[in-house]
């Protein structure tokens, strides 16, 4: 039978019946395998007993053959036949057993609440961590009966957090468990449920010979995980859950809280009655993070989260993790069943949060390079660098139609939407200046990234002024004495308005990070794209459609995505001032990047917030971990069917505006077209560094992999390291709609004067 494989047999030798079958026993089972503690647990009884009497070895000897006078040992207390190890085992009685074994509860845990405890009926689902638990609340024998559930088998990979042995290999986890409960105490009653849960045993695993007293979900199944809680909740059973990380704790008092919504309602968003149906990961994290606490995790979990599917099978688990939350949880238990505990929720226990260093490390990464005299943009700084300006006026413009093309100005694109601009009209002239306040970012390399900005803005400013009927005279850094002085804008009548299709896609030009679908790229439309792409005979570009190109790009591009992650300036400028993580934070700021528009699937986007932790960004780059990072862009990339790269002779403001005026046709040109575009000049924030030999802050792995990707471009543009990056860009056929961009309010980028 079933259960000859995890119950022992209990010999009372007071019963007949019970007496043949022990004497069946003794000629079956080897002498060496029939151990007789009797007489050493009943001295140990006495002793115990005799606390106040302090007795001698002698006297706890004289007691004990008092006791014993005239009786055959043999049949006194019990006996204990384990069928898997053809053991027989003589103890004292069941009574005398429980008593000695919980002597040294006392009065951490009183008689009656020893007593009380003894009664109750737990349940528990999922013998990895649970085994540990299990074997925590049998030690106390703070339980009097067990229901185990598990449908899966003991692996080497287990042994590093379940206590057993390698004889027990490929045997069921509820059988092994159940096995050594068994050898440490004979008379819990344990039930196995050794298919696991399911819809069609939970009803008898949950009130079966009488309803739980609580229940503990271990189980990594979510569906199953939901299924319980249900169960529990309909019949009013608590349930506890431990992570084995953080010592985190979930406390659910159905019991005492009818309606409370399960797993503290971190679900309640999402449709429950299709978790069953789910097979892939991408859609089961929208489940599983806010179940696990993606805020909440250690800085190793949620690094080893990341490496799941790359150097990892699974979640890990360490046995000190998991006996930590075996004594957090069975400690709570315990206080529930004794009414010492009333209350639900996420707890979380955590030595490295108590136990730490008394003065932990932080970094700066605030400006350190520019001035407060280089930051400042008043209206007696601007009217200083113009004064000298030899500029012809032309027409006055209305404060609403200069509104209106500062308006268009401050739709374009910027690095991380910085929006580096102010704006300052003055005497029928406009004026751009480049806020320096606004763009002190890794990623902005000697303002490289801010001058394309400030070009897609100047190209913005050109079209809105010809839909409104104007000639824009465009003069681009008028005064080489400031560096912040970008372009002056004068404007004169037009003959006729131009109103080619550029005016509605100002407004419809958003940046598209989602995977291509089927389509080339039409023959007209790619000579459309060329022919812009002309008029700046001092940048030169490549077209990029060979798939091995794509490749090479894509790989260039992936290790630059990795390195922003890692290095530690480029992540709190990513984390901290570009990404925003809630709505209100949009609201209130009016600049950076909401979460949300990124388009991420499930497991990206948890991917995202786990590594918005410095400390699993440091522990991944000093591992060499984090591959995983690399994966979307180069997706991405080889799946465009064009990629552009652009570049110059010259590193130079005036180069990198041009090169914005140019992408920013290119891009108001691709939205007309319904081409998705998405600039990808994170590489060139390292390689300009790498160009200008601006790597003192580099470590030797860093070096290594700018090295690749050096040997990467070169191999692709022969003369690569004698010209400056501009920008690269992928574009594919698109329907996506992009939403509207989110922008500083007006009257703090625009002055009149």
């Amino acid at each position: 039978m079933e259960t000859e494989l995890f119950k022992p047999e209990v010999l009372r030798t007071g019963e007949g019946s019970d007496i043949d079958r022990l004497d069946e026993l003794f000629s079956i089972v080897k002498p060496h395998l029939i151990l007789d503690s009797f007489l050493t647990l009943q001295k140990e009884f006495i002793k115990v007993n005799s606390v106040k009497k302090k007795l001698t070895t002698n006297e706890i000897i004289g007691i004990q053959s008092e006791l014993n006078n005239g009786k055959d040992i043999k049949y006194e207390g019990c006996w204990i036949y384990y069928p898997w190890r053809n053991i027989l085992l003589h103890l004292i009685d069941e009574n005398d057993f429980i008593s000695l074994r919980t002597s040294r509860n006392r009065y951490k845990i009183t008689d009656a609440e020893q007593a009380l405890l003894m009664k109750k009926t737990l349940g528990i689902i999922g013998l990895s961590v649970g085994n540990s638990i299990a074997l925590n609340l049998v030690l106390e024998r703070s339980v009097g009966a067990l229901r185990l559930a598990d449908f899966d088998t003991l692996e080497l990979s287990n042994f590093n957090r379940i206590r057993s042995d390698l004889f027990s290999l490929g045997m069921s986890k509820v059988v092994a468990a159940a096995r050594e409960i068994a050898e440490i105490d004979p008379f819990i009653k344990v039930s196995c449920f050794t298919e696991g849960i399911n819809e069609s045993n939970l009803e008898v695993f949950l009130m079966g010979e009488g309803k739980l007293d609580l229940l503990i979900e271990e189980c990594d199944s979510l569906d199953v995980k939901i299924l319980a809680r249900e169960g529990a909740k309909k019949h009013g059973i608590p349930v506890l859950m431990e992570t084995s990380d953080r010592g985190m704790l979930d406390v659910e008092r159905f019991d005492l809280e009818p309606e409370r919504p399960i797993l503290h309602g971190l679900v309640q968003h999402l449709d429950l009655s299709t978790v069953r149906n789910l097979k892939t990961s991408e859609e089961k994290v929208p489940y599983l993070m806010p179940m696990v606490g993606i805020e909440t995790m250690s800085t190793r979990l949620k690094a080893s989260a990341l490496e799941v599917g790359q150097s990892l099978g699974s979640w890990p688990q360490l046995s000190t993790s998991v006996m930590l939350g075996s004594a957090i949880l069975c400690d709570t238990y315990r206080r529930i069943v004794l009414g010492e505990f009333k209350d639900s929720g996420r707890f979380i226990v955590d030595p490295s949060t108590i136990i730490r260093n008394s003065i932990e490390d932080e970094e700066n990464f605030g400006s350190t390079t520019i001035t407060e005299s280089e930051l400042s943009l008043s209206v007696n700084n601007m009217l200083e660098i113009i004064s000298g300006l030899d500029i012809s006026s032309g027409i006055s413009l209305t404060e609403k139609e200069v509104e209106k093309i500062v308006q268009s100005g401050c739709l374009a694109p910027s690095g991380g939407n910085s929006q580096p601009w102010k704006w300052f009209y003055h005497k029928d002239l406009l004026h751009l200046f480049f806020d320096r306040a606004r763009s002190d970012s890794f990623m902005d390399y000697k303002n490289s990234a801010s001058f394309i900005s400030l070009g897609t803005a100047v190209e913005n400013v050109r079209v809105k002024s010809e839909e409104l009927g104007y000639k824009v005279n465009i003069h681009l850094l008028p005064s080489q004495e400031h560096n912040i002085f970008v372009s002056t804008f004068s404007f004169t009548k037009s003959l006729e308005r131009n109103l080619v299709q550029n005016i509605d896609v100002i407004q419809k030009r958003f940046t598209d990070r989602s995977f291509p679908s089927d389509g080339k790229i039409s023959l007209e439309n790619k000579e459309k794209l060329n022919q812009i792409l002309k008029t700046f005979p001092t940048i030169d570009y490549y077209l990029i459609e060979n798939e091995m190109d794509k490749r090479i790009i894509g790989e260039v591009v992936s290790i630059s995505d990795r390195l922003r992650i890692m290095h530690p300036h480029s992540h709190h400028d990513f984390i901290y001032n570009e990404m925003r993580w809630k709505k209100d934070q949009i609201d209130e700021k009016r600049d950076g990047i909401f979460v949300d528009e990124l388009n991420l699937t499930p497991s990206n986007l948890a991917g995202l917030h786990l590594i918005k932790d410095k400390n699993v960004t440091g522990f991944i780059d000093s591992h060499n971990l984090g591959q995983g990072l690399k994966e979307i862009s180069f997706k991405l990339i080889t799946a465009s069917p064009l990629i552009i790269y652009t570049c110059s002779p010259s590193f130079n403001a005036r180069s990198f505006i041009e090169a914005g005026i140019l992408m920013e046709r290119l891009w108001l040109e691709c939205t007309g077209l319904n081409l998705g575009f998405q600039v990808l000049n994170v590489p060139f924030a390292f390689l300009l560094r790498l160009k200008n030999k601006d790597l003192n802050k580099f470590s030797k792995l860093y070096l290594e992999e700018l090295d690749e990707m050096k040997n990467k471009m070169t191999g692709l543009f022969p003369n690569w390291e004698n010209t400056t990056d501009l920008f690269i860009v992928r574009i594919f056929p698109t329907n996506n709609v992009g939403g509207e961009s989110v922008r500083r309010n007006l009257k703090d980028m625009l002055i009149f004067e």
